[in-house]
């Protein structure tokens, strides 16, 4: 018997964003799409960097009209590292 194991799938900046944003364009989009890699648990990562980036995103400008407090950044990020495994 055989097992194969998927490559991790590098999950960026604007999906995270698009799916932590309700009223973001792409959020149903980026919101199935993480279901369904969790779905066939398929490995997912993410850097440091793009962790950086989605804090300074979400808490330094707005996104479809609302800018984030930190305290809100970190609770989102920390939902979106949920989704890695």
């Amino acid at each position: 018997m055989t097992t194969t194991v998927a490559e991790p799938v590098f999950l960026d900046t604007s999906l995270l964003v698009a799916a932590s944003v309700r009223l973001h364009p792409g959020n149903q989009a980026a919101r199935t799409y993480l279901a369904k890699l969790a779905e066939r648990e398929t490995p997912t990562c993410i850097s440091p960097q793009v962790c950086r980036e989605f804090l300074v995103v979400l808490t330094r400008q707005p996104v479809e009209g609302r800018r984030f407090t930190v305290e809100e950044g970190l609770a989102a990020l920390e939902s979106g590292r949920s989704h890695v495994h």
